[in-house]
């Protein structure tokens, strides 16, 4: 029972320390790009969407290849930001330079099997029914 108990602690508070982590995908990397750099780069999205949050943390997440972007883990003060970003990130698609960046929120592997598991039968029943 203390197992059981101590891996629901676990699990309530990584999903409290994930509630305001935004994940970005798809900005380009610099070659020697540091987390500064890469803070002022988020800010600049950021200010494209009409906000000004405060990032605790702002880091790249995984290993560096050369083919492929490496995702950024923004960590924010306040929840209200973090839900105004996330409300606000469609806008991005119309931007001139951001057209293919995209925010989500952090989530667990769980989380982001479920998430991956929904839109993969999404998926398919728009494949299965195109009229409706």
């Amino acid at each position: 029972r203390l197992q059981a108990a101590m891996k629901r602690a676990s699990a309530t508070a990584t999903e409290e320390d994930i509630s305001m982590n935004l994940m970005i995908f798809g900005l380009s990397e610099a070659q020697e790009e540091d987390d500064a750099a890469t803070l002022r780069r988020d800010k600049k999205i950021f200010s494209q969407l009409g906000e000004d949050p405060t990032a605790k943390v702002c880091k790249r997440i995984g290993e560096k290849k050369d083919s492929r972007n490496r995702l950024i883990k923004v960590s924010l003060e306040s929840r209200d930001a973090f839900l105004s970003l996330l409300k606000k990130a469609k806008q991005l698609m119309s931007s001139e330079h951001y057209s293919k960046v995209y925010l989500s929120p952090d989530r667990t592997l769980a989380n982001r099997e479920e998430c991956r598991h929904l839109y993969k039968t999404l998926r398919e029943l728009r494949r299965d029914n195109p009229d409706r």
